[in-house]
């Protein structure tokens, strides 16, 4: 799909229909590198955890994120990564050059819905107390499998 004349609510919107044509129709959560933890390992398969609830701001941050993405021409996919009761952690994955759009398969100027298969279900925190444990913790590691997941530090300069 061409993100020419596309704003970030009408990827949303298309991304909401591609979901529900595969069965996935719970609600969207914007889900940053800070937001998540798993076990420091090289396997897909490890313990996953997610701090509800999200910050507010996390749709405002995923909409410059889009906003950048477009504007670098590269093209960029809008994914599904990981599920928990409240609804699916999404995020944007934006190339940083042409390289690593050949490599991603992302077409410039496109976007590309996809989800993850045998999507991995998260553990819900919300706990402080407990977030603070796993951030101390040199088992765990901010971010997942999800290579891909960008940092809010990253999007934080316009």
């Amino acid at each position: 799909m061409t993100l020419e004349n596309k704003n970030f609510h009408d990827a949303v919107n298309e991304f909401k229909g591609f979901l529900a044509e595969h069965g996935l129709q719970q609600p969207l959560l914007w889900a940053f590198r800070e937001d998540v933890f798993s076990e420091k390992t090289n396997t897909y398969k490890t313990s996953f955890f997610v701090r509800l609830p999200l910050p507010n701001e996390n749709e405002q941050i995923a909409q410059r994120h889009f906003e950048t993405g477009k504007s670098k021409g590269f093209g960029m996919a809008l994914t599904a990564y990981a599920t928990c009761d409240e609804g699916l952690l999404v995020s944007f994955v934006v190339p940083t050059d042409r390289e690593d759009s050949d490599y991603l398969m992302i077409w410039p100027n496109q976007i590309r819905y996809s989800f993850v298969q045998d999507m991995p279900l998260a553990t819900v925190i919300r706990s402080s107390a407990k977030w603070i444990i796993l951030k101390i913790n040199p088992w765990y590691q901010s971010g997942n499998h999800f290579v891909y997941l960008e940092s809010k530090k990253n999007l934080a300069v316009t």
